[in-house]
Order: structure tokens, then C-alpha cells, then sequence
């Protein structure tokens, strides 16, 4: 099944994510637990309403599609991390133009952009200066630390 309807995610303390069709808001129109094994503190749906990416405190994300033919585009990878550190996920955003690149930003203020459909980074950054899709189309949603 697909969302072809108004989406809202939420992101639950067990773990879960629940999907709820905003046409009838008192009903979860499907929950199921993300491949993150720590706290969720960022969920994210795509522009088009094809999935949602959630971040946890782990320092990871977990890709997941609206359609429940199996799961075999849905993935889960590491993305702030330095060295050997791990800072929790606080934003995630996509580009609306370009609904496979999205944006993460970490605890520790860095950020990085990612294609989701090839699975790999695209462009790391590690100041905090403003990237330049930001500084020159702006089409990200703002993102925080």
C-alpha cells in the first residue's frame, strides 16, 4: 500500500514509528519498528510522501518507503560520526527539487548531504560554514543543531 494522502510520521518512545492518515487522524494507518537501536530524535517525511528518513542519538538514519512490498529499498546507515565518535541525528531535511538528496545535521554542528537512492555521501562538511546548495538555491529546509 501507498500514502497517496496527507501524511504525518511519528516518531514513538519505543522505537516505533507510526504513519497516520490525516484524513482520519484517530487511526495509525501502520506502525512498525525502525532498524535504530537507540532513541529517535528526528523524523522527517519525504516531499512527495514516498517514505521518511528517522535520526536517532546513535548517530544514524533509517530510510523507510511507504510501500510494503518488501523492503528491499529500505536501509539504516551511520552518518555524523568522527573518528570514533557518534553525535545524535538533530535535523534531517530533503531537497524538494531533488527528492533523493537530504540533509543531516549532527549534535556537534556538522552536517552532510547524502544520496539516499545510490547510498552515499555526496558532500561532507565538518565547519559551520553554510553549504553552497544553501547559501545559492536555499530549497533545503532550515536545519538546526
Amino acid at each position: 500500500k501507498v500514502a497517496d494522502f496527507p501524511l504525518l510520521v511519528c516518531a514513538l518512545g519505543s522505537g516505533e514509528v507510526a504513519r497516520v492518515d490525516l484524513r482520519n487522524p484517530s487511526a495509525v494507518w501502520a506502525a512498525e519498528k525502525t532498524r535504530l537501536l537507540f532513541q529517535l530524535r528526528t523524523v522527517t517525511v519525504s516531499p512527495e510522501g514516498a517514505g521518511f528518513v528517522a535520526g536517532s542519538v546513535e548517530g544514524r538514519c533509517d530510510v523507510r518507503h511507504n510501500v510494503f512490498e518488501g523492503d528491499k529499498d529500505d536501509f539504516a546507515f551511520r552518518c555524523q560520526r568522527v573518528e570514533n565518535a557518534a553525535f545524535a541525528v538533530n535535523g534531517i531535511a530533503f531537497h524538494p527539487q531533488y527528492t533523493g538528496t537530504i540533509a543531516t545535521v549532527g549534535g556537534d554542528g556538522t552536517y552532510a548531504f547524502w544520496e539516499k537512492n545510490a547510498r552515499k555521501k555526496v558532500w561532507p562538511k565538518s565547519d559551520h560554514s553554510a553549504p553552497p546548495a544553501l547559501k545559492k538555491h536555499e530549497n533545503y529546509l532550515p536545519l538546526t543543531c
